[in-house]
């Protein structure tokens, strides 16, 4: 694992994923279940461009996994939500603000909570200690574990064609410009979401 941090280029990266083959998708699954955030996404969709992933399996996983990872918090809060509550107080805060938002508006908010950065934990497992039934959760959750796959691969797979048709031998340092700036707009989207109203 230590040469995934030392990575500093995308040649690096490929190799990374050559070196390690199949297990790349488990790792993108776990990151699903587990995170949120989208700079695993976006390489994962280039290196699918590049060849080095299969661009079907790779959305495939990470949709999987966000889907999965959603479902447990959303039966932890349903089942421990308010004990977990009582022993964490500092919860308490997000916890209301996830409940006003869902007030506010109470379909859109499930497909998008992911997509705002530090809040998908807090807002599946506060969504299990509120009324919304599973039937409703259910469907809704996979919308936005296809939207948050879809999106953030979908933009990493863009950004390789973008690099290689357009900028030619450059597209390594252009490709890294690019994702820097993909990567700001979508922190400043995932602070905007997060404040509260």
């Amino acid at each position: 694992m230590l040469d995934l941090v030392m990575m500093s280029s995308v040649e690096d990266l490929m190799g990374f994923i050559e070196t390690h083959g199949d297990a790349i998708y488990m790792l993108g699954f776990t990151f699903a279940f587990a995170r949120t955030g989208f700079l695993p996404l976006l390489l994962a969709g280039y290196a699918a461009n590049r060849g080095a992933l299969d661009p079907a399996y790779t959305f495939l996983v990470f949709a999987a996994g966000s889907w999965l990872g959603c479902e447990l918090r959303f039966f932890i809060g349903r089942r421990w939500g308010h004990a977990l509550l009582a022993r964490v107080p500092a919860l308490q805060p997000a916890m209301q603000m996830v409940l006003g938002v869902l007030d506010r508006w109470p379909t859109l908010f499930i497909p998008v909570y992911r997509f705002a950065r530090g809040l998908r934990s807090v807002a599946a497992i506060a969504l299990g200690m509120t009324g919304v039934s599973r039937a409703r959760f259910m469907p809704l959750n996979l919308l936005g574990a296809v939207l948050w796959a879809g999106v953030f691969t979908g933009a990493g797979f863009a950004l390789g064609h973008v690099s290689e048709a357009v900028l030619g031998k450059t597209a390594n340092t252009a490709s890294l410009v690019l994702l820097a700036l993909f990567l700001g707009v979508g922190w400043l989207l995932s602070r905007r979401l997060a404040a509260p109203r």
